[in-house]
């Protein structure tokens, strides 16, 4: 589990015995992203690397993130509750469904700095 490598990696304290995996992968994953360990924080909360496959919503998360901070926005969230807005950004701004291709324009935006 990414959850455990990542505490020991980070110094976060390791999972309780009465802890279970799931409240652990949050607790972990609210500590990385409190940190602003974006990518860290993606992959723990999905147990999944962001390049490997399955990771699409990893990948969602962390294109949140980078829509929401070029757009200035803060939804109040901390921890583990922000991973899931960030999951949430990133799915819309990825979707094929918008008339304009949102990621794209997030890439051209970021490449022309």
């Amino acid at each position: 589990m990414l959850a455990t490598e990542y505490a020991k990696y980070y110094r976060i304290e390791p999972q309780g015995t009465a802890e279970s995996d799931s409240n652990f992968k949050s607790r972990v994953s609210g500590k990385l992203r409190d940190a602003g360990n974006i990518i860290e924080a993606h992959e723990v909360a999905q147990d999944k690397r962001y390049d490997a496959d399955g990771g699409e919503n990893v990948m969602a998360g962390i294109a949140g993130a980078m829509a929401m901070a070029i757009q200035g926005k803060d939804y109040g969230s901390k921890g583990s509750s922000l991973i899931g807005d960030e999951i949430a950004a990133g799915t819309l701004a990825m979707s094929p469904k918008k008339e304009v291709d949102q990621m794209t324009l997030l890439m051209k935006i970021l490449l022309a700095q």
